[in-house]
């Protein structure tokens, strides 16, 4: 509707705008960041676990087309050793933990949580760097496009 159309701010306002947007951006990737360390937690998910899941989610490795499954204390379920004859009577090792299941929609949103947050963060770094050069007295123009990212 209105995006062929060119606006005036001055230096100063895209300035503040662009401030106030970097406050915005970093407050979103918190809350991103707080939802994915929920879902880890209420999974049980290590970090290792994570990148085992990713890792199957990627290449389809799902159980019943809709669950992907995942060691709670590792990639591979298996807690190490735990002494001389460990749970199964070898030297060294324990019994592989039963594997825990994961929905593959809840790791999409992983997913897509970790790309916006890597988004977001390139926007911080280019809001940063244009607001710390931008000629705050004279007047710019900018997009309507701008002019809605920068919510003025």
């Amino acid at each position: 509707m209105f995006h062929s159309i060119e606006f005036k701010k001055k230096g100063g306002d895209i300035k503040r705008a662009a401030f106030k947007k970097i406050v915005d951006l970093k407050a979103k990737i918190s809350e991103r960041e707080n939802r994915i360390s929920r879902i880890k937690k209420d999974y049980k998910i290590t970090d290792a676990a994570l990148l085992d899941i990713l890792g199957k989610f990627q290449s389809g490795h799902f159980v019943n087309n809709y669950m992907i499954s995942y060691g709670p204390t590792g990639p591979m379920g298996v807690s190490g050793p735990t002494g001389a004859h460990g749970a199964t009577g070898k030297a060294g090792m324990t019994k592989a933990e039963p594997q825990a299941m994961i929905a593959a929609g809840l790791v999409q949103n992983i997913i897509t949580e970790r790309n916006l947050i890597e988004t977001e963060k390139k926007q911080i770094k280019e809001l940063g760097l244009m607001a710390r050069n931008i000629e705050t007295k004279k007047a710019h123009t900018i997009s309507f496009e701008e002019l809605e990212f920068l919510n003025f």
